[in-house]
């Protein structure tokens, strides 16, 4: 059984195309609190953009003590699939990421965890489903099926553009 106040670290991006693109990492306690936001810039040109964006997680305040990172896009980059299992090694945190049920490129590797009832499709890296659906069941506020980290991490992002 988890604590309900694990902190979550939500990944984000700016979906606007340019250059460098912005990337905002939210840690919340549970569904309560904010505890922590960074971001960091990332070029889609660059072959090992997950280093950069490792050393950034790493060198965040909370690292310590982040339990699992959520990310609800699975192209951070436009046009660059993140590998969750490479992040996960650079990391070394579980990593969870969001996918649409109807993603026909996708069929293999996403699991449904019940949240508030309803699936929610996921690829896991580094825990198990029951776990997974464990942080998600801690890191929902209200009748949300994503974690507060993440909605927080993506309305953030999203003004960035």
């Amino acid at each position: 059984m988890l604590k309900k106040e694990i902190r979550i670290l939500g990944l984000s991006s700016s979906s606007e195309r340019t250059k460098k693109v912005p990337v905002v990492g939210v840690v919340f306690r549970g569904s309560l609190w904010l505890d922590g936001v960074f971001s960091c810039l990332l070029e889609p040109g660059r072959r090992d953009y997950l280093s950069d964006l490792a050393r950034s997680i790493r060198k965040s305040k909370q690292y310590s003590q982040v339990h699992a990172v959520i990310i609800a896009k699975k192209e951070l980059l436009p046009g660059h699939h993140i590998n969750i299992s490479v992040l996960f090694r650079k990391i070394r945190l579980p990593v969870i990421l969001v996918m649409r049920k109807d993603d026909p490129r996708e069929p293999r590797g996403r699991c449904p965890i019940s949240v508030r009832g309803r699936p929610v499709y996921v690829r896991v890296q580094g825990m198990s489903y029951e776990r997974a659906a464990e942080v998600f069941s801690i890191g929902c506020a209200g009748n949300h099926r994503i974690p507060e980290a993440v909605r927080v991490a993506d309305l953030v992002a999203s003004r960035l553009a």
